[in-house]
C-alpha cells in the first residue's frame, strides 16, 4: 500500500489488477491506451492460457444509425416521458407507430402547443391527458424545422422497427405467459 499512497493525503490515480492464483498484479494507469489494458485483463494476466478468439474487422460491425436532428431532439426532449417500441410508460404512450394513427395536422399541432390543446378540450388530447395520470405534455417551444425532424424521426423509427419484427415468424418468438 506504501507504494501506491505516499501520505494519507496523497491522491493516486492509478489501478491494481490482477490474478490471485497466478500472483501477477499490475499498475495501470486509467488512462492507458484501452486497447492494451483490454488485452491486459483479458489476455496478459492469465499467462496467455485463455485463447484468442479470431479479431474481426469493422466490414463486420453493423452501420451506426445515422444521428439526425429528430434523433437527437427525441433523445434530448422525449425520450424521459416516451418509447418507440419499448412499450408503454407511467408517463407518456409508446409513440410506435404513432404518424400512422394520428393525422399529420394533428400530431405537428400537438407537438407544437400542447397546452393550448387542452385548455381547448381537444378531445384526443383530453384522452392522452387523463390516461396518463393527468400529466401534461410539456410545451417546448419547439420549431416547424424541430417539429418537422421529431415527426421524421417517429416515422422512420416506426418503419425500422416493424420491419424488424416481420422479420421473425411467430415460433422464433419466445411464449409469453399470461400469468
Amino acid at each position: 500500500m506504501e507504494e501506491i499512497q505516499n501520505e494519507d493525503r496523497d491522491h493516486n490515480l492509478t489501478f491494481i489488477v490482477g490474478n490471485d492464483r497466478s500472483g501477477k498484479w499490475i499498475k495501470r494507469s486509467p488512462y492507458d491506451n484501452p486497447k492494451m489494458l483490454a488485452n491486459l485483463i483479458g489476455y496478459d494476466l492469465f499467462d496467455g492460457k485463455i485463447p484468442r478468439k479470431e479479431a474481426k474487422g469493422y466490414a463486420t460491425v453493423p452501420d451506426a444509425p445515422d444521428f439526425t436532428k429528430g434523433h437527437y431532439l427525441f433523445k434530448t426532449r422525449c425520450e424521459s416521458c416516451h418509447t418507440i417500441g419499448g412499450g408503454e410508460t407511467r408517463l407518456g404512450p409508446d409513440l410506435l407507430g404513432v404518424t400512422e394513427r394520428r393525422d399529420r395536422v394533428w400530431l405537428e399541432r400537438w407537438i407544437k402547443e400542447p397546452d393550448k390543446m387542452l385548455e381547448e378540450g381537444d378531445p384526443t388530447a383530453t384522452e392522452l391527458f387523463l390516461r396518463y395520470q393527468k400529466i401534461a405534455m410539456p410545451n417546448l417551444r419547439l420549431e416547424k424545422e424541430e417539429i418537422d425532424a421529431l415527426i421524421e424521426h417517429m416515422r422512420l423509427e416506426s418503419s425500422r422497427i416493424s420491419s424488424d419484427f416481420a422479420k421473425y415468424s411467430e415460433s422464433d418468438l419466445p411464449p409469453v405467459s399470461l400469468e
